[in-house]
């Protein structure tokens, strides 16, 4: 009975626990100051996910909560959503293993991108089928770890808005990026991860 309240006690808890980032630049260039995340620290790299799989090293051993978003640079440049998901399982396990503070682990899922930007991403980079096939395998990741080790921050389900990507704070060069700090859709970024962290 006293693991029971101590479990309830410790999962109420992630609203301030501590919480690292790692992931693509448009994470590191996220306006964190302003999402109500006790944010730890922030890891990120400019190419795929296999590309940065040494770096998942340096996370910091006091983290509670991990944050995980690569799937976009990987969608730009092609990277099969087997070998993809291959490589967040990767990182995942590292953590599971190499970090036990960590008590959840928030994957942020492929969002949808639009050709109707500014600075549309290379013809052909990346359609709706990839992103589907993406999505499809991140669904399956927290069966893989149960105990609700693993959580999706789903970053889908948001209405299309001419001239921007979707969700419509996704408007940079590839049609993914989250968009400029002064945005106030950075707000649903933010709720989608904190909404998996409870």
């Amino acid at each position: 009975m006293k693991f029971f309240w101590f479990a309830i006690l410790f999962f109420a808890s992630f609203a301030h626990a501590q919480v690292s980032v790692y992931g693509s630049l448009q994470t590191a260039f996220a306006p964190w100051s302003k999402s109500g995340i006790n944010l730890n620290w922030v890891g990120a790299g400019a190419g795929t996910c296999a590309g940065g799989t040494d770096e998942i090293r340096m996370f910091p051993d006091d983290s509670q909560v991990a944050v995980i978003e690569w799937a976009t640079m990987d969608l730009v440049e092609s990277v099969s959503p087997q070998d993809h998901i291959e490589c967040i399982e990767y990182l995942i396990s590292y953590l599971q293993v190499n970090r036990p503070a960590v008590k959840r682990v928030v994957v942020v899922n492929a969002p949808p991108a639009a050709k109707g930007n500014n600075f549309p991403f290379p013809a052909g980079t990346i359609t709706s089928d990839a992103v589907a096939a993406y999505n499809q395998l991140y669904s399956t990741l927290p069966d893989q770890f149960p105990g609700g080790y693993v959580q999706l921050a789903d970053m889908r389900g948001i209405l299309w808005i001419a001239q921007y990507a979707r969700p419509p704070y996704m408007n940079g060069k590839y049609g993914i990026i989250f968009g400029s700090h002064s945005s106030s859709n950075w707000d649903y970024f933010f709720s989608q991860i904190k909404g998996a962290m409870n």
